[in-house]
């Protein structure tokens, strides 16, 4: 597995709460918006994302229930991520569920997102969680939080299905943040991904849980990037 070398870092400013917003995708199809996900929220009974929509200029205009249903007890495993597909004259959203890596795929109608399919992924990936997605042409990419690791795989142009893929894993370093100076697991908290060109992502951190060890603080809440071997 191949080491992506990080060609520079962004830091955040801290914020506070807990929104359920897990994930965003971009539409640059005729009219360009975004679209934000929210992990899993209580409807009917169940738990399903809900996916709202914005314009350019993120001003609100819609939100629509996904065809994906989780129960009570794991309704904290729901869409980690979300990536949108342009297809045959219409708009798909790949999900992500964060505990299975299986990833529906959801066409949009007038009342919603409804599923057509699911992705099952290679059986080489063998993530412990799933963080997020992204896909740029045929490309795919995922992250691990817990893995510390990015997987590029191939979707196909012809049917929902993902085959080949490398794993990479993040660059390691000391135990004062120093990539590449020790053997310590600096990126413990990737939580986005997209692609800047397709030998060029970004990715950015989650802040550092209190039962991490302390020097992954040195990489959490900030925007990296990182070149493809």
């Amino acid at each position: 597995r191949g080491a992506a070398p990080a060609a520079a870092r962004l830091t955040l400013s801290s914020g506070s709460g807990d929104s359920g917003f897990e994930g965003i995708a971009y539409d640059n199809n005729n009219t360009p918006n975004f679209f934000v996900v929210e992990e899993a929220v209580s409807h009917n009974g169940s738990y399903q994302p809900r996916i709202r929509e914005y314009d350019a200029s993120m001003n609100y205009q819609s939100n629509m229930w996904a065809d994906y249903y989780f129960t009570s007890a794991n309704s904290n495993k729901g869409f980690e991520g979300i990536a949108w597909v342009f297809r045959n004259g219409n708009d798909y959203m790949l999900g992500l569920v964060e505990g299975t890596g299986v990833i529906p795929v959801l066409q949009k109608t007038g009342s919603g997102w409804i599923k057509v399919a699911d992705i099952t992924l290679p059986s080489s990936v063998t993530f412990n969680d799933y963080s997020d997605i992204a896909v740029y042409g045929n490309k795919v990419a995922i992250t691990s939080q817990e893995d510390s690791q990015l997987w590029i795989g191939t979707l196909s142009s012809t049917s929902w299905s993902i085959t080949g893929g490398t794993a990479y894993e993040f660059p390691k370093g000391s135990s004062a943040g120093v990539v590449g100076a020790g053997s310590n697991t600096l990126y413990g908290n990737i939580e986005g991904v997209s692609f800047i060109s397709a030998t060029q992502i970004v990715v950015v951190s989650d802040k550092v849980k209190s039962d991490q060890p302390s020097y992954q603080q040195y990489k959490d809440q900030s925007v990296h990037i990182f070149n493809l071997p």
